[in-house]
């Protein structure tokens, strides 16, 4: 029996009713923090790679509360936590790059920006109900 994966596919083996087939677990880079969809994504591709845009992507994007400039990237392979810039990579500033299995993408919510998208949504709520009173 063939224990080499790759080698197995390149000679095409057979397989035949009573042999076992190993297949090797996919990949997995988690998206946390303040991201539209955070969880475990599963590398799809057959060379395990996942940039963090992609992984990002997988999670629907940062929201709009997401402090992007203090995201943290914590790489399980050798216990290393990283500050990136996650808008400067969006913007196209700094690299892309690509993510390793058991990696950890995080991205921290911001207060300020919290308080000032729900104090602007309040001021033009005011606005908007002002501007009815004034209509008649």
């Amino acid at each position: 029996m063939n224990n080499d994966a790759e080698q197995a596919i390149k000679d095409q083996v057979l397989v035949n009713p009573g042999d076992t087939v190993v297949v090797a677990k996919a990949g997995i880079v988690y998206v946390l923090g303040d991201v539209n969809r955070p969880g475990g994504y599963a590398m799809s591709n057959n060379e395990s790679k996942m940039s963090l845009l992609e992984a990002l992507s997988n999670a629907g994007g940062a929201a709009r509360t997401a402090k992007l400039g203090h995201t943290r990237l914590i790489r399980k392979a050798d216990h290393s936590e990283t500050q990136i810039s996650l808008g400067d990579i969006q913007k196209g500033k700094l690299p892309d790059f690509a993510m390793a299995s058991g990696d950890i993408l995080y991205v921290p919510f911001s207060y300020a920006k919290n308080l000032l998208i729900s104090s602007s949504a309040g001021i033009v709520g005011a606005a908007s109900a002002a501007s009815i009173y004034t209509a008649h």
